[in-house]
């Protein structure tokens, strides 16, 4: 079966013209593109920013001041590094220090020594527990619910004394 696109490249064909086969185009155009893309990447890091001819000459301000900067400029407490773990050490040390500094502040200002927690009692100081008793929860639900049905329903007299009663 011929499709429409065959029966347009033989009408081509005969007037004399070369269909164009767009197939093979579109893959020499990848070749191309990918060609490029490979040389791109092979290329040293070329930076193309624009910069207005007036400021092609003058470096980064940030250049300038780290080459200024010398070591002995840095202060001296910077220059020792904690080592590794010793951070979080050091947080809970701080953090201790901080609640006892808060413990004490509020213990001045309000005068006040915390109690100290009372001792566990021992096996004999317990005092004896009164034995349990033994209910069925199960029986009693059902005794209840027996007891509201037979209350929750009210009579319903009759609003005309011939309801319900069939005419002759």
């Amino acid at each position: 079966m011929f499709s429409v696109c065959n029966i347009c490249r033989g009408s081509l064909a005969r007037k004399g013209i070369t269909p164009k086969d767009h197939h093979r185009e579109n893959i020499r155009a990848m070749k191309e593109k990918e060609r490029e893309n490979r040389e791109k990447r092979e290329r040293p890091d070329e930076k193309n920013v624009f910069k207005l001819s007036q400021f092609q000459n003058v470096g980064s301000t940030l250049s300038t001041y780290l080459k200024n900067v010398s070591q002995q400029d840095v202060p001296e407490k910077n220059k020792h590094f904690l080592k590794s773990g010793a951070g979080d050490s050091r947080r809970h040390d701080r953090e201790r220090e901080v609640q006892q500094e808060v413990h004490k502040e509020d213990d001045v200002e309000e005068n006040i020594v915390p109690a100290p927690k009372p001792a566990v009692p021992k096996k004999n100081d317990v005092g004896v527990l009164k034995k349990r008793e033994s209910k069925n929860f199960i029986s009693q639900n059902a005794k209840q619910t027996h007891e509201t049905k037979h209350v929750s329903e009210p009579k319903q007299e009759a609003k005309n004394p011939n309801y319900g009663k069939v005419p002759q």
